[in-house]
C-alpha cells in the first residue's frame, strides 16, 4: 500500500519543467482550472507546491503546459458555447478563451514571481483546446 501519496481530487492534465529544471509546473482541468509549481530540489516535492494561477469560468477548463524554445510555459483552454461540447473541435467554438494562450513569463522564478499572464498570447485568429501543440 503506497500511503505517502496525498489524496485530493484534482485532475492533473499537464505538466511542465522550467528551463532550469528546478520547478515543475502541473496544471489542473477541475473547477476552478488551477497551475501550480513545485521544487523539485525540496525534501517534500509535494509540500513546497505553490499555486500560481486559478481560473473559475464553467464555460471553459484548463488544459496541459508546455515549454517553449523562448523559455516560456503556455497553458491552453478548452471553451465551450455550454450548448454543443467543445470536442470534435466545432467551428463555432471561437472565444478570447481560446484564442489565447496564458504564459508563465519567468518560470525559473519561485511561486508568483514567475509572472503568469492569463489569455494573453494571441493565437492570431487560431484557436485551441486541452492540448499543446494545438492539432
Amino acid at each position: 500500500m503506497i500511503s505517502n501519496i496525498p489524496s485530493t481530487s484534482y485532475r492533473y492534465i499537464g505538466g511542465a519543467f522550467s528551463p532550469n529544471g528546478n520547478y515543475f509546473y502541473s496544471s489542473t482541468n477541475n473547477y476552478p482550472s488551477e497551475v501550480y509549481q513545485y521544487d523539485i530540489n525540496s525534501s517534500n516535492i509535494f509540500a513546497s507546491r505553490v499555486l500560481v494561477a486559478s481560473v473559475y469560468a464553467p464555460t471553459f477548463v484548463g488544459g496541459v503546459l508546455r515549454l517553449a524554445p523562448d523559455n516560456k510555459i503556455y497553458w491552453s483552454c478548452a471553451w465551450n458555447d455550454s450548448i454543443h461540447y467543445n470536442y470534435p473541435y466545432p467551428d463555432t467554438a471561437f472565444n478570447s478563451t481560446n484564442m489565447n494562450l496564458s504564459v508563465i513569463q519567468d518560470p525559473d522564478l519561485y511561486g508568483t514571481n514567475c509572472s503568469f499572464s492569463y489569455f494573453s498570447f494571441y493565437l492570431g485568429g487560431g484557436r485551441t483546446y486541452y492540448g499543446l501543440p494545438n492539432n
